[in-house]
């Protein structure tokens, strides 16, 4: 996986990463290129359905407790052009280390179906 220029093309489309966020993305460049090649298309597109072509909205990536997630805010603009905050969720990496997302440890999110690999949750 091409990680910097992965960065590169998602900070271009509104997504901003903080340290901690670097640093989880990293591991989880490691993870998928050492154990599970197979979810490097799901990892990256889940990343993008937070981007926005248009630039008028953005994202602030921040890494989050569970393992390989993250945490996320979108800002957009309101009718003054103003940047506002709209909402916040994760980017929670699931699989048989909390039953697929049954909330439970050690992610405490819930899927409706089991997930293998990354979802976003608001």
């Amino acid at each position: 996986m091409d990680y910097l220029g992965l960065l590169w093309k998602l900070q271009n489309r509104g997504l901003h990463f903080q340290d901690g966020a670097m640093v989880q993305f990293g591991r989880c460049v490691e993870f998928i290129e050492t154990k599970r090649p197979d979810l490097e298309k799901q990892f990256i597109e889940t990343f993008e359905r937070l981007t926005n072509p248009k630039h008028d909205e953005t994202a602030e990536i921040g890494w989050d407790f569970a393992t390989y997630s993250f945490d996320f805010c979108l800002y957009g603009k309101d009718k003054a052009g103003n940047k506002q905050r709209w909402y916040n969720g994760g980017i929670i990496f699931h699989g048989s280390h909390d039953g697929g997302g049954n909330g439970g440890a050690p992610t405490f999110s819930v899927n409706l179906s089991p997930v293998d690999g990354w979802a976003i949750h608001t």
